[in-house]
């Protein structure tokens, strides 16, 4: 993978991050867990920038939302979010956008630093996110979402149980639409 991502093949560029994110088939006694992430950082980030790869640009947002190389900057995390899904191209990047508007379901830690950047709770936005995932793309962890939302009254949605019950059946039966392999980004 590493041979060919130095050639900016797409696919060998997210998957010679992944292997040093995960440390999977990388000398151990060579790569700490920080500098392999740093790897799986340059990897990623070729990925993206080189080769317009939607799962290297997820992954790339993941990484900064969550410092994962030592770099926390939600404001490139959403950018890299925002990019990765346009068109459909990864369903996971919008789910993430939802889920940062959401607020509340992310660490205290990653909440302090979108506070520091003036990034809080939206929940029109983060609805609209989960909306445009669940209906558009019919991803399944976006229609629980929403079966949750109907089911306790989350985001300001009002408890709806026939509408929640819709929701969780349309994610228990979900078949992804677009890119099968944006599903395991």
């Amino acid at each position: 993978y590493c041979r060919a991502a130095k050639t900016n093949h797409s696919d060998a560029c997210y998957r010679a991050g992944v292997c040093f994110e995960y440390q999977r088939g990388t000398p151990a006694e060579e790569f700490t867990k920080e500098r392999a992430l740093q790897k799986a950082f340059q990897y990623y980030e070729r990925g993206a920038v080189h080769c317009d790869n939607p799962s290297c640009m997820y992954k790339l947002g993941m990484f900064y939302l969550y410092g994962l190389s030592g770099l926390q900057d939600p404001l490139e995390a959403l950018q890299w979010f925002k990019r990765a899904s346009e068109d459909g191209k990864s369903m996971q990047a919008l789910y993430e956008l939802g889920k940062v508007y959401e607020f509340t379901s992310l660490p205290p830690q990653v909440q302090s630093v979108l506070t520091k950047y003036n990034i809080s709770r939206d929940p029109a936005t983060a609805l609209k996110y989960f909306h445009k995932c669940a209906m558009d793309y019919d991803y399944p962890l976006a229609q629980w979402k929403l079966g949750y939302c109907y089911e306790f009254g989350e985001l300001q949605l009002p408890v709806i149980a026939k509408k929640s019950i819709a929701w969780y059946a349309k994610a228990a039966l979900a078949q992804p639409k677009g890119n099968p392999m944006a599903m395991l980004a």
